[in-house]
């Protein structure tokens, strides 16, 4: 049987701290150090029932303890798996002490099911709730998706060169207006034209110099490809940032961008999707970089002043708010780390007279960490509602 342990953003911490405690209480040495404890043990209760008047059966009653608490926390071995309700992941960590997995299995379950029961009755949308998604994940996806860059060297200098040469072009003649760019809430259709006066350059491997092409074929060209990054470069990049996670398949990727998507429509009221908002951003970022170097091209004090002072709208959709998203969870997953982590010590100090104590101060610990996670989920409701309103 193997028990299961429940986290929430933190299943790569807890898989690395059962790992060591299972190395810690299979080395030598520490079995070397149980063999010592037992034994002062054993001699204090010893010298304890001689002091007392020949009461032996203090030395017996020692004994019995200590092997029943042997047999029961570290002797069985048994298998975890570890559950990331946020990250979506789950790992066996094989042959760990008994006492631990059961001892997490049994506060990690009652926790989530706490939390999962304050969720079924807030008000959020599922997928920002904290049993789903940890703690302020809207906040925290709407924050970096701004971030988010053409990572294609190529791309990026094709949509750069259309921008400068074709899309700020007809926006100083007035085919375009500026401010219906800057406030879009679909760049890419914004971006679009039929012009065939004007020229700019198609950047590819095989022709890194660039290859002109009039303004509506490099539009088709960006139109087509663009979409494509984003879904397989940018996305995946974009899922790992926010997971934390080094590895990231196509269905957590997925998963992600339609949790970004519910994020907007909640906070800023869009009906962008994930993945339309991810272009939205590498689009905004390259704008910038167009407009830059049409200053460079053109030389015209004047509209470079008109577009540096651009910069400071912000596109329709754009999120400006800092919290303190990052805090709250990681003190909770640092005491999980650490109370967890100090099993081997609290199972060294069990071995010793007044057991009981060491074992109940623990479990007082274990029930301490309990109510971590119900918390967190009042308090993203808190924040999620909060910053609803001020966006």
């Amino acid at each position: 049987m193997a028990w299961e342990v429940y986290t929430f953003g933190n299943g790569d911490v807890l898989t690395q701290i059962f790992i060591a405690v299972k190395g810690v209480m299979s080395d030598a040495n520490y079995k070397g150090l149980i063999t010592l404890v037992v034994t002062l043990g054993l001699f204090l209760s010893f010298w304890q029932a001689f002091w007392e008047g020949n009461k032996f059966s203090i030395p017996w009653k020692t004994w019995l303890a200590t092997i029943m608490i042997i047999g029961a926390l570290f002797t069985p071995r048994t298998d975890v798996i570890i559950r990331d309700e946020v990250k979506n992941t789950q790992t066996l960590v094989e042959n760990v002490p008994w006492g631990l997995g059961a001892f997490a299995s049994f506060f990690t379950s009652v926790q989530k099911s706490i939390a999962k029961l304050f969720d079924k009755y807030f008000s959020l949308p599922d997928d920002l709730k904290f049993t789903n998604s940890g703690y302020a994940f809207g906040l925290t996806a709407l924050d970096t998706a701004p971030e988010s860059v053409i990572m294609d060297p190529y791309l990026m200098a094709t949509v750069s060169s259309f921008i400068a040469k074709c899309t700020l072009v007809e926006v100083v003649a007035g085919v375009k207006d500026f401010n219906d760019i800057l406030t879009s809430d679909d760049l890419l259709s914004a971006l679009a034209t039929t012009n065939t006066a004007f020229q700019s350059k198609i950047y590819t491997p095989s022709t890194p110099s660039g290859e002109w092409k009039t303004c509506k074929e490099v539009y088709d060209y960006i139109k087509a490809e663009l979409p494509n990054h984003v879904t397989n470069d940018v996305a995946p990049y974009f899922a790992k940032r926010i997971t934390g996670l080094t590895g990231i398949n196509t269905y957590l990727t997925t998963e992600i961008l339609n949790k970004l998507g519910v994020a907007g429509q909640f906070f800023l009221n869009t009906s962008l999707t994930g993945q339309k908002m991810l272009e939205q951003s590498v689009l905004a970022n390259a704008f910038w970089k167009g407009a830059d170097l049409f200053s460079l091209e053109y030389g015209d004090t004047a509209k470079y002043s008109v577009v540096s002072a651009a910069r400071k709208t912000s596109f329709g959709w754009g999120l400006s708010a800092e919290m303190a998203k990052e805090f709250i969870p990681l003190i909770q997953q640092l005491l999980e780390g650490l109370i967890l982590g100090l099993f081997p010590v609290m199972f060294i100090i069990s071995l010793f007279p007044g057991r009981m104590k060491a074992i109940q101060v623990y479990i007082t610990l274990l029930l301490w960490l309990t109510l971590w996670v119900p918390a967190e989920a009042i308090v993203n409701l808190m924040a999620c509602s909060r910053a609803d309103e001020i966006l």
